[in-house]
Parts: C-alpha cells; structure tokens; sequence
C-alpha cells in the first residue's frame, strides 16, 4: 500500500496512541502502551507502529520469547497484540 509507513514505537507514542483508542472507545490505557515501550527498550518485544499519510492506522506487538509453550520450545516469536483501526482496515 502505497503511503504506508512502519516504524518501531518511540518514546512519545504511547501517549498519542493510548489518546486515539480512546477516541474509537477502546479500553487501551497508555500504561499499557509505556509497558510495551519499556519492553521493547529492553530487547523482549518490539512494537511496530503502521501510519498512512501520517495519520495512526495500528499497531502489533511481537515476544520474541512466547508464553505459548509450543511456540517457546521451538523458539517461534509471538504476535502478541494487533490492532488495527477501523477505517483501515481490509486495504
């Protein structure tokens, strides 16, 4: 898709981000968003940020180390959280 920018989270998406799904009435608090910052600064996750036009179309999160027995013991990462915007979505 043309005009699709990724890029991992940086230190003032949280607060944006956590803002926007409040907006569409999702219970996304930017606790969550400042946890998976600080996950990804440490090298357990990464978030990577999708952006059409500049404008936030969605997120995913991705564990490099699974909770998932079966994706740990074969060393699978896991995508852990995606979302993506409504209008954004099936494009």
């Amino acid at each position: 898709m043309q005009d699709l920018v990724l890029h991992n989270m940086v230190e003032t998406d949280p607060e944006s981000i956590s803002k926007i799904m409040q907006e569409i009435g999702w219970d996304k608090p930017i606790e969550l968003f400042q946890r998976y910052y600080k996950l990804q600064q440490e090298g357990s996750r990464d978030v990577i940020i999708a952006k059409i036009k500049d404008d936030f179309a969605g997120y995913l999160t991705i564990k490099w180390k699974s909770g998932y027995r079966p994706f740990l013991d074969r060393g699978i990462p896991e995508i852990n959280d995606l979302n993506v915007l409504p209008q954004f979505r099936r494009k």
